[in-house]
């Protein structure tokens, strides 16, 4: 009986042991993967960084090499897809952004971002599909009913493409580009002083002129229209 005992708790020891030796293994194989996701992290800020100074070549490098640590991380995709936009490589942009929405189909920026190379592309209609699947999911974006505009422009339908500028000023009132596209749009149907106006907020909003310069040029504007 004795014997028994002992064999049995020898046995339970020899569990023990190599229980505690498998985690100690498995917590060494996930040291790599934390470390990992900490230089995808500061991989991903690195690019964001440099993409908000402008320098688009040193941001696409960053979002590559986020790129090679994980080669399906959205956040990575998307942003080198970015920086390929800001450098006007809009069909390599493209194919990034149809890669990231095959993975993340609900993502609103990769369905804008897809716009914004489609209509850089003049491929309006196609803008416009997209658009229609970013504004549903993220109804807030300026940018997107900015972009809705242009495409809108572009195929003629000024009247909307208005109402799409006031959207997008309605939600962020400095957005210079929503100016462009309600200028353009009130230029094409013949209103040239609305034009001007707009236009003359747009600059203002980019800080080419001063708030002075751009109350005096909607002075002028309404003088016009008289």
């Amino acid at each position: 009986m004795r014997k028994l005992t002992i064999a049995l708790v020898m046995l339970w020891l020899a569990f023990l042991l190599n229980a505690e030796s498998f985690a100690a293994q498995n917590a060494t194989a996930t040291k790599p993967s934390a470390i990992n996701l900490s230089d995808l992290a500061a991989q991903l800020e690195k690019g964001e960084v440099l993409f908000l100074s402008g320098d688009y070549d040193a941001a696409l490098l960053a979002y590559e090499g986020a790129l090679q640590l994980d080669s399906e991380n959205i956040s990575a995709i998307n942003g080198k897809a970015k920086a390929l936009n800001a450098l006007g490589e809009y069909e390599k942009a493209l194919s990034l952004l149809n890669r990231s929405l095959e993975i993340s189909p609900y993502d609103a920026f990769a369905w804008r971002e897809k716009a914004w190379a489609l209509n850089r592309m003049g491929r309006y209609k196609d803008a416009l599909k997209s658009l229609n699947q970013s504004v549903l999911m993220e109804p807030m974006s300026a940018i997107a009913w900015k972009e809705r505009g242009w495409a809108l422009n572009e195929l003629g339908f000024y009247s909307r493409a208005i109402d799409n500028a006031n959207l997008a000023l309605l939600i962020d009132s400095q957005i210079s580009d929503a100016w462009d596209v309600k200028g353009y749009a009130l230029e094409s149907m013949g209103l040239g002083a609305e034009a001007d106006i707009a236009y003359a907020r747009a600059r203002a909003a980019r800080g080419e002129i001063s708030k002075a310069q751009e109350a005096q040029e909607d002075v002028i504007g309404a003088r016009m229209r008289i």
